[in-house]
């Protein structure tokens, strides 16, 4: 989870449905998503999962890129699978096998507009 970089943040809902068009009550996000996308970059945030990629779209999630951007492409040049193994964690051999895949989909396949 990109949220173990401490820049990452979920603002009010995830729930999808909430951030759609039509929806009703006091749950409806789409004003807060709304200004989200017209003026969160300029206090320094990113929406990094803004399409469907191999995670999907979540409004909620927000990026502080200042300091994102440095520690995303520090670990996308530096750690490994390798880096994982023998460490002890819970789940190891799932997460080293699937390193690659963790990888691109948390990490190195997000909104370009946080990596630049």
């Amino acid at each position: 989870s990109r949220h173990h970089l401490g820049t990452e943040i979920d603002i009010n809902s995830v729930n999808s449905a909430d951030y759609q068009q039509g929806c009703a009550g006091q749950s409806c996000q789409l004003a807060v998503y709304t200004w989200l996308i017209a003026n969160a970059a300029n206090y320094g945030f990113c929406q990094p999962y803004n399409t469907n990629r191999l995670v999907k779209t979540e409004p909620w999630h927000w990026s502080y890129k200042p300091v994102s951007k440095q520690l995303t492409a520090q670990h996308m040049s530096t750690v490994t699978a390798g880096d994982l193994a023998g460490l002890g964690i819970a789940g190891e051999s799932t997460i080293v096998s699937n390193f690659d895949l963790y990888h691109r989909g948390f990490i190195s396949d997000i909104n370009p507009d946080c990596l630049s």
